[in-house]
């Protein structure tokens, strides 16, 4: 049967007739949770229940090998800033030798002029001078009153760190570095 849906045709038009056959729409299985397989066998069924949990512990393990990225990520951070500053204490310690290296090469020239400038002088007026090396008891001094002043500079450092530091937490004193005594260092030569 054909229903009429548009308004009766006026004298002298023509009048086409459609139909359109209308199929009910069908309705979706309410159950989504479960899968159905309608037309594997067992084996297929199986087989694909095994890998779908296969793809879910690859699913999991992607997910630790993530965290286990981000967490060597941010360590290789952490050691890139340590080298960092590393690097930079090293070049500054690189500084200091050259310097200290310069300063040294100019201390021997001037020693040298010094010392021809005294054995030009022996020979202008005939004395001689007295010693103009050091002996090795001299050198030994001087080198421990250079450790005596360092003691005490760490000394007094450490002292005014600890002074600096808050009341409430009070510096343990087991655990403070012990100063070697004298007959502890070694023997320099």
């Amino acid at each position: 049967p054909v229903q009429q849906i548009s308004a009766p045709a006026k004298e002298g038009e023509s009048v086409v007739a459609t139909t359109v056959a209308v199929t009910p729409a069908v309705e979706a299985p309410q159950d989504r949770g479960q899968r159905r397989y309608r037309e594997l066998n067992d084996a297929d069924r199986e087989k694909m229940e095994r890998l779908e949990a296969q793809a879910n512990k690859e699913r999991s393990r992607a997910v630790e090998l993530e965290k286990e990225l981000r967490r060597v990520k941010g360590r290789t951070e952490t050691q890139q800033r340590v080298y960092a500053a590393a690097k930079s204490d090293l070049d500054l310690m690189r500084d200091k030798y050259k310097a200290l290296e310069k300063r040294l090469n100019r201390t021997l020239l001037e020693r040298d002029l010094l010392r021809r400038a005294i054995k030009d002088l022996e020979k202008k007026t005939g004395m001689l001078a007295d010693r103009t090396e050091l002996t090795p008891e001299e050198m030994a001094a001087s080198d421990q009153r250079t450790e005596e002043t360092a003691r005490v500079r760490a000394e007094t450092e450490a002292q005014a760190a600890a002074q600096q530091a808050p009341a409430a937490e009070p510096a343990p004193a087991d655990n403070a570095p012990a100063v070697a005594s004298d007959d502890q260092k070694p023997a320099s030569v």
